[in-house]
């Protein structure tokens, strides 16, 4: 029997050790208390499938002594029970598979008039155009799941986007010509990690490469927008369309949408700290929460605010990792872009006086500065 006592305690001891450690590692709300170094949450991720099979193991292995041998006190298996299942689920399962669904090859677009019917015009959307198709993707919309994907001009693309960040980047939908099936996996320094379910590979969205095999996703350019300008510009352009539709969805994005838009939360101006104290505002160039257009060419990075394009007439040419850019705000339609080359009489379409349309700069459109310059402590401004 004592055999028996000790197989059991250390069958519970193994389940809730493997729970702790995916729930510490991968579960992002328990960094408002505590973090671990970046390598941790990586290494737990790459050994997340044998912690799982070994915790689970572990639980039922616990359970079947105890409902054969009666040893433990009631309450306390049930506590046990309990404990082993909410981290269990916290950590593996909840962050990726209930509370933020990738829509990476499921999502639904529906017209501007139809999205309008629920969002106002006012709304801000990400926005992506492809050989004059152009798809929309309300901030409100893609914060919880992240991740969607489209054929857009015969592109096969999926756009990211993290709340935390304010930053939205688009890819193609190809990495050393394999498809992906982005997830989402954590949030590190206040930035949106997911993974190709494919390769199991994690990947830091503001860094957008692989972070195993250090393979390249390739950006393509997007802006913000409201949708009243989108509709303006792209009248038969798509928008992507994820309304809430069940109680997990309204609770997540109720917790989310708390942690950003509210008082004090990400985006309050008037507090400088990040909702996740995983980083620090250090670098005082610009204020925190200060929404900046970052440029990144040829390992040189660039952040330039709005009131620097203002002052300059709405249009700015400039030179970053050796090319020579042009950075424009149209306010009649309230969005910044930026194009390859020097051509300040470009449109707000992208085309030049001839109808030739240049190329876009895939860029960091909104970016907080508070998590650019923390990636990117190098940084040169412009304010």
């Amino acid at each position: 029997m004592k055999k028996t006592i000790i197989l059991l305690y250390l069958s519970i001891a193994t389940a809730l050790l493997s729970a702790i450690i995916g729930f510490f590692a991968l579960a992002d709300m328990i960094q408002w208390v505590i973090h671990f170094p970046e390598e941790f949450t990586f290494v737990v991720f790459g050994y997340r499938l044998q912690l799982m099979i070994i915790g689970i193991t572990a639980f039922v292995v616990s359970l079947y002594i105890e409902f054969k041998y009666k040893l433990l006190p009631k309450f306390l298996l049930i506590t046990f029970a309990v404990t082993f299942v909410m981290l269990f689920v916290g950590g593996f399962i909840a962050p990726t598979y209930l509370m933020f669904k990738s829509q990476h090859n499921d999502a639904k677009f529906v017209s501007i008039d139809e999205a309008l019917e629920y969002l106002s015009e006012s709304e801000e959307a990400l926005v992506l155009e492809i050989n004059g198709d152009a798809r929309a993707y309300p901030h409100i919309w893609i914060t919880q799941p992240h991740i969607a994907g489209d054929i857009v001009g015969d592109e096969d693309v999926v756009m990211t986007y993290c709340g935390l960040s304010h930053l939205g980047i688009a890819y193609k939908n190809d990495v050393d010509g394999n498809k992906l099936d982005l997830k989402v996996m954590t949030q590190l320094r206040n930035n949106l990690v997911m993974f190709d379910a494919k390769t199991q590979e994690p990947i830091q969205q503001l860094n957008s490469c692989f972070y195993n095999s250090g393979l390249e996703m390739i950006e393509l350019p997007s802006t913000v927008m409201p949708l009243s300008s989108f509709k303006k510009l792209y009248p038969v352009g798509k928008v992507f369309y994820a309304p809430s539709d069940n109680f997990m969805d309204d609770l997540t994005r109720k917790m989310m949408f708390s942690a950003i838009y509210s008082e004090g939360g990400q985006f309050d101006e008037k507090n400088p700290d990040p909702s996740f104290p995983t980083i620090e505002y250090s670098d005082k160039r610009i204020p925190s929460k200060e929404r900046v257009f970052g440029v990144k060419i040829n390992d040189e990075k660039v952040a330039y605010t709005l009131d620097y394009l203002i002052k300059r007439d709405n249009v700015v040419v400039d030179m970053v990792g050796g090319k020579i850019i042009t950075i424009k705000y149209f306010p009649e339609y309230d969005f910044v872009d930026i194009f390859y080359g020097n051509d300040v009489n470009v449109n707000h379409y992208g085309k030049d006086e001839n109808g030739k349309k240049l190329n876009r700069v895939a860029h960091y459109n909104q970016i907080l500065w508070v998590i650019w310059s923390n990636f990117y402590e190098d940084t040169k401004v412009r304010i």
